[in-house]
């Protein structure tokens, strides 16, 4: 009998250690290290020099939260962009130059963002310009809209998950936009709106180990939920197992109540994942085929052993964070 369920390990990336390594140094050696990098020059360390692409950009996030940058990320790049936008104008024209300036906006908003914990809270820019949530505001047993579905449909999670699997059509997001569940009930969202749906449905049953899961399937940035341990794969257009739990890495999991960062900086990392959403769905589309007729039955089974793992990654994340 093939395990269904997701082994999802904890691994931590180059990205995780290079961070945490970085914000252990003094700020003069930080400083040093960055002179050198901008210079092209050697640094001596042997983290640093692994990538020194990303460690530039590490160095200065760590300066910046220091106080030693006026601005992260001093991106000549983005100054790049800015005079691309500028050397179009008279070559392509007014109108596309506007929509290709617009592109470079979105990119630069996508990849500025900064994660907040303030006060508990966990605070991202995941709407519109200005605005900062709590991921637990999204998350929403309570609200009406969630109970009139849950009334229809529930209590069972494997009509649930169906439900929301072919009534929400998906569409992505320009940059990055979180829906509340009552706009997703519209009838469309991407892979984040659809999980944050399903989870307040199934908690709003008072079902406690469901959570919206931010990580990667494959290289790509990604949402699902995650009831015991089980991954519900929103983006399917019904109801079924998931034949392809090993390439789902969760960095965080959260619900109304809480936010578990499954290594200290995961939140922040799950922005700065890749995004291509064909080939992604591409990925989910083949699983799709190779995925069991819906069958609650081994839905279950599979997730017998979920509450293990999911208390094995918060055991694990606690002992980190002290």
């Amino acid at each position: 009998m093939t395990d269904t369920y997701p082994r999802s390990s904890i691994p931590e990336p180059y990205q995780t250690m290079v961070r945490r390594e970085l914000r252990k140094m003094p700020t003069s050696k930080l400083e040093e290290a960055y002179g050198k990098l901008k210079a092209g020059e050697p640094t001596g360390i042997e983290l640093v020099e692994r990538d020194r692409a990303y460690a530039i950009s590490a160095i200065e996030e760590v300066l910046w939260e220091r106080g030693r940058l006026s601005t992260k990320g001093s991106n000549p790049g983005k100054k790049e962009e800015a005079k691309l936008v500028k050397a179009l104008l008279p070559v392509v024209g007014i109108s596309t130059a506007v929509i290709v300036g617009f592109a470079v906006l979105v990119q630069a908003f996508t990849f500025s963002r900064r994660v907040y914990a303030q006060d508990g809270q966990y605070l991202v820019p995941v709407r519109y310009p200005g605005q900062w949530h709590d991921l637990r505001e999204f998350v929403q047993p309570h609200n009406p809209d969630i109970l009139a579905v849950f009334s229809q449909y529930g209590p069972d999670p494997w009509a649930l998950y169906d439900f929301v699997c072919q009534s929400i059509d998906y569409r992505r997001d320009w940059g990055e936009f979180f829906q509340f569940p009552s706009e997703t009930l519209k009838g469309y969202g991407d892979c984040e709106d659809s999980s944050i749906l399903l989870t307040s449905l199934i908690r709003a049953g008072g079902v406690p180990d469901c959570h919206v899961a931010l990580g990667s399937l494959g290289d790509w940035g990604h949402s699902w939920c995650q009831l015991d341990g089980q991954i519900l794969e929103t983006t399917f257009t019904s109801a079924r197992v998931v034949p392809n739990p090993a390439q789902y890495c969760p960095y965080v999991l959260f619900d109304n109540e809480q936010v578990i960062e499954l290594w200290p900086g995961a939140l922040g990392e799950v922005f700065e994942l890749g995004r291509d959403e064909a080939t992604k769905l591409n990925l989910i589309a083949k699983a799709s085929e190779k995925a069991s007729v819906s069958n609650p039955d081994a839905f279950w089974l599979a997730s017998l052993a979920g509450p293990a793992i999911i208390g094995a990654a918060i055991l694990i994340a606690a002992t980190v964070k002290r």
